[in-house]
């Protein structure tokens, strides 16, 4: 018997009814790989963590390992539109079919744990778990797995990295990771291995942390930054172009230095292509692949990372979506979108989660704007309209105003942006930015152009 069209929907289901994680341990999840027949340790792979970047430096790792000849896997959270988005092979999200078989194949064995054990496995526990089982039975060479929250505790962590980057750190989740930057460093600072190297751009106190772990643990820590930056970095890079065609960077190490372009928008992602290319030429120098210079070019010309600086409409009107979900995020956003939207009327949509810094991003974002529309996110974690508007307000944003959904808040975005010329800016929560790129893609269709 065949993929039936409702295994798909029995399968979201069942994800959807597990419970949210309540201790955080690692022991349910080397258990349920143990169940499901394989060693997690046995992937090759690297682990990719960090408050923001961590996305797009896997996107650029995993796009220069598939173009230097590997069979690659990803896996990444959250998703945008369809959890199918979690997990790809050699650059191709899984099929629904497949993504099917894979989680009902798990679902007896998953019951009959959370029946039996009073650690019951999470949702995420089970996405990962099944991830990890593809890329070996796909027979993957290589994945670049991207941490789903912190590091130390995270279900990835059952993993053994080949090397292990964590981009930035800064104040994000600090009910489940600490109230410091030297507390959260510190759990990220749990994905390394000894005697296995760390890539890091953190700097300060989140550096310290990072070199004191890596220390005990015999690891070689690698600093990427910007040149001149104030500490010393084995890796700098000087921004070269940023533009709507694209951004390009030039980065420097003791192996000489290299000229790199990518389709993706925003300054920052000059820092995300040095940090992914001191990775891939760690890899490559330690012996764990062979890429070449020509596949690292190549490869980050071709990476692509929806729902960051994603023009999704040439217009009229123009419309941008942005997952800038916190300070850091919402910085990097309102530092480039004035640089590659220069005198362009702001209509902005946004929508947080409840447990982020909502005032301070808002505070950050809302400027940007000729008028805000606030709206709840389709997610149960979801800030009211009323608490991003009120952000917004008091931040000294002019024409705020407050929807009952988000497709409400950008129809009403669009109807005022195509009157005055003007772009719309989709900015906050990820969850927000899929269920715009939803609406505007029907599911049907997506799912279509993904098989």
């Amino acid at each position: 018997m065949g993929f039936q069209p409702d295994d798909y929907s029995a399968a979201i289901a069942f994800l959807e009814s597990l419970p949210a994680k309540s201790e955080w341990t690692l022991t349910p999840m080397h258990e349920l790989c143990g169940i499901l027949g394989f060693d997690p340790k046995t992937v090759p792979c690297i682990l990719v963590t960090g408050t923001n970047g961590k996305g797009s430096v896997s996107a650029f790792c995993e796009s220069a390992i598939r173009a230097a000849g590997y069979r690659t896997g990803r896996y990444i959270s959250p998703h945008l539109v369809d959890y199918t988005e979690r997990i790809s092979i050699n650059g191709s999200d899984i099929l629904r079919p497949d993504f099917a078989r894979i989680i009902l194949d798990a679902k007896s064995a998953v019951e009959e744990y959370n029946r039996t054990h009073a650690e019951k496995l999470s949702q995420f526990e089970v996405n990962t778990a099944v991830a990890l089982k593809l890329f070996l039975d796909s027979k993957a060479d290589f994945a670049v797995i991207e941490i789903g929250m912190g590091g130390r505790l995270d279900s990835t962590n059952v993993t053994e990295p080949a090397l292990s980057v964590i981009t930035r750190v800064s104040l994000e989740h600090t009910e489940a990771l600490g109230n410091t930057v030297e507390k959260i460093a510190s759990e990220k600072a749990g994905i390394i291995r000894p005697g296995r190297p760390v890539i890091t751009g953190c700097e300060g106190a989140a550096l310290e942390v990072i070199r004191r772990v890596a220390g005990e643990k015999k690891s070689e820590v690698v600093v990427v930054g910007a040149s001149g930056a104030a500490n010393k970095t084995d890796f700098s890079f000087i921004e070269r172009s940023v533009s709507l065609s694209g951004t390009q960077v030039e980065v420097s190490s003791k192996l000489g230095t290299t000229l790199l372009s990518s389709r993706l928008l925003g300054k920052y992602q000059c820092f995300n292509m040095a940090v992914a290319d001191a990775a891939l030429s760690k890899l490559d120098g330690q012996g764990t692949l062979k890429i070449s210079q020509e596949a690292m070019v190549a490869g980050f010309k071709n990476a692509a990372w929806p729902g960051r600086l994603e023009v999704v409409s040439g217009g009229p009107p123009l419309l941008v979506l942005d997952g800038a979900h916190n300070v850091d995020g919402a910085s990097a956003l309102a530092e480039s979108i004035p640089a590659l939207f220069p005198d362009r009327k702001i209509f902005q949509v946004c929508g947080m989660m409840d447990d982020k810094d909502v005032e301070a991003a808002v505070a950050i974002l809302a400027p940007l704007a000729a008028a805000f529309y606030a709206a709840p996110v389709a997610y149960h974690r979801t800030a009211t309209a009323k608490r991003v508007a009120d952000a917004a307000r008091a931040a000294g944003a002019g024409g705020v105003a407050e929807f009952p959904s988000a497709k409400a808040a950008l129809d009403a975005a669009v109807a005022a942006a195509k009157k005055e010329n003007g772009m719309v800016l989709v900015a906050g929560s990820l969850y927000l930015v899929g269920e715009v790129k939803a609406a505007l893609l029907p599911a049907p269709a997506f799912q279509k152009n993904k098989q």
